[in-house]
């Protein structure tokens, strides 16, 4: 039975990666996702919407529709930048306009 190390890693900025990690020979596979579909924003949404006070106005799934191509880091940002304008227009909640603004 041999014996070895398994090492598992994900990134969505490879430019920033050391290229002392990309040498020829230290990674078998390299293993490219695709951006999610709608049905998958949405799901990234809602996670994100957790965290925060979205009013019952607010359509998440507008939003996973209008976010074609994103990553998956992407929904979450329009979440945190939404909850910014809430906080300085000084809602108890994020509101539809909120995220228009973005």
């Amino acid at each position: 039975m041999s014996k070895g190390v398994i090492f598992l890693g994900a990134t969505n900025r490879m430019d920033l990666l050391d290229p002392a990690l990309l040498r020829p020979g230290r990674f078998d596979r390299k293993i490219k996702v695709k951006p999610p579909n709608a049905k998958g924003r949405l799901e990234i949404l809602k996670v994100h919407a957790r965290k925060v006070k979205l009013s019952d106005t607010v359509d998440l799934s507008r939003y996973a529709n209008n976010l074609q191509g994103w990553s998956s880091e992407k929904p979450a940002q329009l979440l945190k930048e939404a909850a910014l304008i809430e906080g300085e227009e000084k809602h108890n909640t994020i509101l539809t306009e909120d995220m228009e603004d973005l």
